[in-house]
């Protein structure tokens, strides 16, 4: 089963009187009025059914959108990001949900992987949510000015190779605190209440998704689909 070429298409947007943009996309194509592809490498992300779903496919090589921090550190980036006018303020109590494939030979590697991650509004800032992928092990990690917690899912199965799903819901207050509940597979493995967020970072929070990794010599590839966002669980529903 193939991945197709990106066709300028486009997920279902409903906005509702709460304020909250209802998005619902399944991925057959492309609408950049919802997604900015400016981190993903031209030629990397295609769109097609896989294993019976339509998905959105994300290739990261070597050098894609690479960077270096103050400290050394190489990062590369591969992701889908919302664009800046259906950002959420400070306060919104949002419900994101999306299924995730992690390919049969995705690299078992102690290597840092974010394929999801939620940021208050300045592109540099390190996200206060995030789910990631390492040494075969998935993670939640919520940090901020007095916080950094890392939650590991509670894994007896290989993951790669089949379909799984995401439910995330959180809120994050102009005062920084908030609560994250995160589902994978109808598993609760994070459940927080408390600080988080940064004072220094802007009154909104968007969300990205993809791959971004400290920088490694073999290519990743992730399958996306089945993407919601809205207010409340049935908004989540597939």
């Amino acid at each position: 089963m193939g991945i197709n070429q990106i066709d300028v298409g486009g997920p279902l947007i409903e906005r509702k009187p709460s304020g909250i943009a209802v998005v619902r996309d399944d991925f057959h194509s492309l609408n950049p009025d919802y997604w900015s592809t400016e981190k993903i490498e031209p030629g990397r992300l295609t769109f097609g059914m896989f294993e019976g779903i339509d998905a959105a496919k994300i290739d990261l090589i070597k050098g894609d959108h690479q960077q270096t921090s103050a400290a050394g550190t190489v990062t590369e980036r591969g992701e889908l990001m919302e664009q800046k006018d259906i950002r959420l303020p400070l306060g919104t109590e949002a419900w994101y949900a999306f299924s995730v494939y992690f390919p049969t030979d995705f690299p078992i590697v102690d290597n840092r992987t974010v394929f999801a991650q939620w940021k208050q509004a300045e592109e540099d800032s390190s996200p206060f949510l995030s789910l990631r992928y390492q040494g075969g092990k998935i993670f939640c990690r919520i940090i901020g000015d007095e916080i950094n917690e890392k939650f590991q899912l509670k894994q007896e199965r290989e993951i790669r190779g089949g379909w799984h799903r995401i439910i995330m819901n959180y809120q994050l207050n102009p005062d920084l605190t908030g609560k994250v509940h995160c589902q994978f597979d109808e598993e609760e493995f994070a459940n927080y209440v408390g600080k988080m967020g940064h004072q220094s970072l802007g009154p909104s929070t968007y969300f990205k998704m993809g791959l971004y990794r400290d920088q490694i010599d073999v290519p990743q590839t992730i399958y996306l689909a089945q993407y919601r966002r809205g207010s409340t669980p049935a908004d989540c529903q597939v």
